[in-house]
C-alpha cells in the first residue's frame, strides 16, 4: 500500500520495531490524508501573446499560465495566472505595451496646431518620411523605431521634382539646363521681335512652368487704317486694305464697285436719261483701274 499523502512511516520501521502490520494498518485508515483533488482543469489556456509568449506551468494546487513579452515591450500585469477551482483564473491575462521611443532624427513638434502636450513614440511604430517643399523621397518612405528603442536608418533620398522641357515660344528660344524645382527657363526672341511679358519661367513644385512670354513683332513705323503689326515691319491689314503699312485701297474692289455701276447704269439706259458725259467718264474711270490693277500685278 502506497503512504502518499500520509503521516505514517514506512512499514520498514514497523518491522524492524517488532510491530505488528495489522497496527500499521490500523493507523494508516485513520491518520493518513487522501490527495487534494486536481484543480484547474476547465481553464482554457490563451494560445499566444501578442508581442510575447505564454507558457504552460504546473504547479501543486493546479495548472498556471506564464506571460512574457518580447525585447521592447513591457508586461502589463500579473507574470503567473493560476486556474482555481471553479474554472476560472486567479486575474486577468496581461499584455505587452510597447515602450517609448525617444522622436526621430530632426523632428520638430508643430507650433501651429495650439496643442502643448509633445507628441510620444513607441517601439514599432512607423511614420513617413516627408521631403521639404519641391522635392520627392526615392526609396524607402518610412522609419520605424526598433526593439531596442532605436530609429531604423533613413533609406530614402529628396530629389527635386522635375517640370520636364520648359514651353515653346514662337519666334524665340529658351535657355537652360536643368528643368528642376526653383530652376529658370529664361526666353529670347529672334531679330525683329520683341519680349513680351515675363522673359523667365519658374519651375514649380507642383512640376508646371510659370507662363513664358511672348514674341511679339515689332513695326518701326506704325501700321494705318487698322492693321496690325504682323511680321516684323509688316502689317496685316483688315478688309478692303493693302500694303505694306495698309496705306492703300484694295483696287480690285473699286473695280468692281465700277462695274457694277457701269452695268447698273447701262441698264437703266432706257429708263433714265444719262449725259453722253457721264458715260464716257464712268467708261474712263473704268479703263483706268483695269490698267493700274494690271500694272500691280
Amino acid at each position: 500500500m502506497e503512504n502518499q499523502g500520509s503521516l505514517l512511516p514506512p512499514p520498514s520501521i514497523f518491522l524492524h520495531l517488532g510491530l505488528p502490520l495489522s497496527l500499521l494498518f490500523s493507523l494508516s485508515t485513520s491518520l493518513s490524508f487522501s490527495p487534494s483533488p486536481s484543480v484547474g482543469q476547465g481553464c482554457n489556456i490563451p494560445k499566444e501573446l501578442l508581442n510575447g509568449r505564454v507558457q504552460e506551468r504546473s504547479l501543486t494546487t493546479g495548472r498556471a499560465v506564464a506571460f512574457q513579452c518580447d525585447k521592447g515591450y513591457a508586461l502589463q500585469g500579473d507574470a503567473l495566472v493560476a486556474c482555481v477551482g471553479d474554472g476560472t483564473w486567479s486575474t486577468i491575462f496581461p499584455f505587452c505595451q510597447p515602450k517609448p521611443c525617444p522622436p526621430p532624427p530632426g523632428w520638430k513638434e508643430s507650433s501651429g496646431s495650439g496643442n502643448t502636450s509633445k507628441r510620444l513614440f513607441y517601439v514599432g511604430q512607423s511614420l513617413p518620411f516627408t521631403c521639404p517643399k519641391g522635392h520627392q523621397a526615392k526609396g524607402t518612405a518610412t522609419i520605424t523605431c526598433r526593439s531596442d528603442q532605436t530609429w531604423t536608418s533613413v533609406s530614402s533620398a529628396c530629389e527635386r521634382v522635375s517640370c520636364g522641357p520648359p514651353l515653346h515660344v514662337a519666334n524665340g528660344v529658351v535657355r537652360g539646363a536643368v528643368f528642376q524645382f526653383g530652376d529658370v527657363a529664361v526666353y529670347s526672341c529672334f531679330g525683329g521681335y520683341a519680349v513680351e511679358g515675363h522673359g523667365r519661367s519658374v519651375c514649380l513644385e507642383n512640376r508646371t512652368w510659370t507662363p513664358p512670354p511672348t514674341c511679339r513683332a515689332v513695326c518701326w513705323l506704325q501700321c494705318l487704317n487698322g492693321g496690325v503689326c504682323h511680321r516684323p515691319n509688316t502689317c496685316s491689314c483688315p478688309e478692303g486694305w493693302m500694303g505694306r503699312l495698309c496705306e492703300e485701297r484694295k483696287y480690285y474692289q473699286l473695280l468692281n464697285q465700277s462695274i457694277t455701276f457701269i452695268l447698273d447704269g447701262w441698264a437703266d439706259l432706257r429708263s433714265v436719261c444719262v449725259c453722253e458725259r457721264e458715260i464716257f467718264i464712268v467708261y474712263f474711270t473704268f479703263v483706268y483701274y483695269l490698267l493700274h490693277l494690271l500694272w500691280q500685278c
